[in-house]
């Protein structure tokens, strides 16, 4: 019988990762983030919140799995590289991640799942491929691990026993502590203990006999240790016969609860169960990845699998309704889930790509569920996360992550009137609340902190106490032309609502706004200006160049600043998403295409063969998860992070060049700035699933000669009646033709097309 074939793009991904738990939030329930663990192994990392996103836990709870087959045991890395044994994830999504292995002839292939909030599940299924019958011994090992100063109750150590009425093992905290139980889906053959997964290592290489029983005092305590953290290891043993060129599967599932009966609850669910847990985790992968945006091609290995990993960490991020918000929202990151209006527009530009009716939601409720107009940042319990020195509570500014910049993107791709009508008052709110609570006297628009611009602690506010100290003084450049742009947006909004009266007041507003930012222009260059100093100040920085950015910087000002923009573009590497979304794109109105190619070229390929490594290094970041920013030489923040995502958009968007019209004719701008390490002649790059005007495409980019890129843009059934590309100078139509199949024209590398599909 042939297996049912999915649409999750099966791959050779990196076997490090993580797993969604829907369950979790910061305040109303803190369940924990699923991470993975070396060598197969997956489990609970519960954190506490007193210092930075996920760095301290407060417990960690784990499910491994090993293989005795033979003479050889694979649990541990280092077993894995001993026997030459290659590890691989052939599946992983946020729903459910796989390991793949093969051992003299044995394939095994083990799924976990997070079967319900607290029941995690791994499936192994074993294939034979020899003539001869084979005696395999399968291992599940629960490693416990608590922070006992962390965890705000009255802890002294751990303790752990086998249960053979249940035959579970268990291990939980004392004097008050969660209950971890492992068990399977057969009768174990026997278990050890131990206090680390070196100790339950030794013992099988030194065939120390299973355990089969359990007296009164057949249970092992820990207590103590560095920074109080103790630490215990349980092991089950399986033992599970392959007959020759059969399959054998078992099942295991690590449980938690924090009192007895309710561990016994969970484990008397039958295992069958998990067949269905299983099957509705692939629909729901099976109803998001037919339209998600993917590469193929000649497109690098990492880049491919690189797509997989930062939109499964976007879909993680999308957090159902709970407690203030009514509608899918935005997380930010999954260790402290919180609602940011700047990451939750950055999260959703990136998500439009693969699901724009969810990015759109996204944004509705954001502004729809926020408890002011001026859209707080909060926890889902309604209390507010960031608050100023002077008491009052913070949201961030227009100008970071440009929310209306991203709306306007996303809505031009694939207008929806009955959105736009809901949420353009929310819009109209919000900026009305930044003119009137954060201007001065002369209409310039500042900052109440330095928490509100996102850029927290920035040299350009001056010296500070920390983010939330005064920063009014200040008039920054950056967002004042994000306050002229919001007014651009909303002018354009209006006028597609039919709003005549209020798109005029709007269109006041940009100019007023515009000219000041243009006042801010000084010495060839876009100053923040010091009231308290009476000065422009000195230092330059990328979020200087956000007039260019949103395209209200008049012409000449491009020659003057270009030199350092390409400067900027060429001397370092960007770390931050924040920031390399402002360089970039102002980059390209200026016109210095080839330097920003290079740069994005430089920053996909770090970010993605690193997240692809099939080891974690010292200092480096998790493979599989997306992060908070990209460093060289130290950690790369908070894991399972939105916004770390943005090569998705430096791919499709700043290389590969799809565009969308601001005109509103339904179609996109095609721009290619592809990097000279993709200039390869015979090479052809893909995009899959493009998105425009209810219109789905592929984007092939094949390589010539001499700069020549063959571009063809494969249509799917659905067309329109005729496309019509046109250089997008001269107006010259180089392709026009009537629903069909593909579209095919040449083009340079750094030219620009207009495409649009007329019925």
């Amino acid at each position: 019988m042939t297996a049912p074939q999915h649409a999750f793009p099966t791959d050779d991904y990196t076997p490090h990762g993580y797993l969604d738990n829907p369950h979790h939030t910061m305040r109303l329930n803190p369940s924990g983030v699923l991470r993975s663990r070396p060598a197969v192994g997956f489990g609970w990392w519960v954190r506490a919140y007193g210092r930075g996103y996920g760095k301290i836990f407060s417990y960690a709870a784990h499910l491994n799995v090993g293989i005795r087959l033979g003479s050889t045991v694979l649990l541990t890395p280092e077993d894995f590289e001993r026997a030459g044994v290659r590890l691989s994830s052939p599946y992983h999504s946020k729903n459910l991640f796989a390991y793949a292995l093969e051992l003299d002839g044995v394939r095994v292939n083990v799924r976990f799942l997070l079967e319900e909030e607290n029941v995690l599940a791994a499936l192994v299924e074993m294939d034979n491929s020899t003539a001869a019958p084979l005696e395999c011994r399968l291992f599940g090992l629960v490693h416990y691990r608590r922070r006992l100063d962390t965890s705000g109750y009255w802890e002294e150590g751990l303790t752990a026993r086998y249960e053979p009425e249940a035959e579970m093992l268990t291990a939980r905290a004392f004097s008050e502590g969660t209950l971890i139980g492992l068990a399977g889906s057969a009768a174990p053959a026997g278990y050890l203990l131990g206090r680390s997964e070196a100790e339950i290592r030794r013992a099988l290489d030194d065939d120390t006999p299973l355990r089969t029983t359990a007296g009164p005092r057949d249970h092992l305590v820990a207590v103590g240790g560095a920074e109080r953290t103790n630490t215990l290891t349980g092991a089950l043993a399986f033992d599970v016969p392959l007959e020759p060129n059969g399959a054998a599967t078992l099942a295991l599932r690590l449980m938690r609860s924090e009192t007895e009966a309710g561990l016994r609850t969970l484990r008397a669910t039958g295992f069958e169960a998990l067949d269905a847990a299983v099957l509705y985790r692939l629909d729901d992968d099976d109803e998001f990845w037919p339209n998600a945006v993917r590469l193929g091609g000649d497109v690098p290995a990492a880049w491919r699998r690189g797509f997989v990993y930062d939109i499964e960490t976007l879909r993680m991020n999308v957090r159902r309704p709970v407690g203030i918000y009514k509608h899918p929202w935005d997380a930010m990151q999954v260790q402290g889930p919180r609602t940011v209006l700047a990451e939750a527009a950055m999260d959703a530009m990136l998500l439009s790509y693969s699901d724009p009716a969810t990015a759109l939601n996204v944004m509705l409720g954001t502004f729809a569920d926020a408890p002011e107009p001026w859209v707080p940042c909060t926890r889902e319990d309604g209390s507010y996360n960031m608050v100023a020195h002077n008491g009052h509570g913070c949201g961030t500014a227009p100008e970071w992550c440009a929310p209306l910049w991203v709306l306007e993107m996303i809505h031009r791709r694939d207008p929806d009137r009955e959105w736009l009508a809901e949420i353009y008052p929310r819009l109209v709110a919000y900026i009305e609340w930044w003119r009137e609570h954060r201007c001065d006297d002369e209409g310039f628009a500042h900052y109440q902190c330095s928490y509100e611009s996102g850029q927290d602690m920035s040299w350009r506010f001056g010296h500070q106490l920390g983010g939330g100290d005064d920063v009014t003084h200040v008039r920054p450049v950056d967002l004042m032309a994000a306050m002229a742009y919001s007014y651009v947006v909303l002018n354009a909004f209006a006028r597609d609502l039919g709003k005549d009266a209020e798109a005029k007041e709007w269109a006041a507003q940009r100019d007023a706004f515009a000219a000041r930012t243009e006042a801010l222009w000084h010495d060839g260059w876009y100053h923040d200006y010091d009231r308290q100093a009476g000065a422009f100040t000195a230092g330059r920085d990328a979020m200087h160049l956000a007039p260019f950015f949103y395209r209200l910087a008049p012409a000449e000002h491009a020659s003057a600043v270009s030199t350092l923009v390409e400067a900027l573009c060429t001397d370092r590497r960007p770390e931050w998403s924040t920031f390399t979304f402002m360089l970039v794109e102002a980059a390209f109105e200026i016109g210095l295409r080839a330097p920003m190619a290079e740069m994005a070229g430089r920053l996909v390929d770090y970010i993605y063969t690193t997240l692809d490594a099939r080891t974690q290094g010292p200092n480096k970041p998790l493979p599989g998860v997306q992060h908070e920013f990209w460093p060289e030489s130290r950690s790369w923040g908070a894991e399972g992070y939105g916004w770390g995502t943005f090569a998705l958009y430096l791919v499709t968007r700043t290389m590969f060049g799809f565009r969308e019209r601001l005109d509103g004719r339904p179609g996109f701008i095609l721009a290619p700035s592809l990097p000279a390490a993709l200039m390869q002649p015979g090479k052809t790059y893909v995009v899959h699933n493009l998105k425009v005007h209810g219109h789905m495409f592929d984007l092939a980019t094949a390589v010539g000669d001499e700069e020549r890129l063959d571009i063809e843009l494969r249509l799917a059934t659905k067309t329109p009646a005729k496309v019509r590309v046109s250089d997008a100078d001269s107006d010259e139509v180089v392709f026009e033709g009537k629903r069909p199949a593909s579209v095919r024209f040449p083009t340079k590398n750094f030219g620009a097309f207009n495409v649009l599909f007329e019925t």
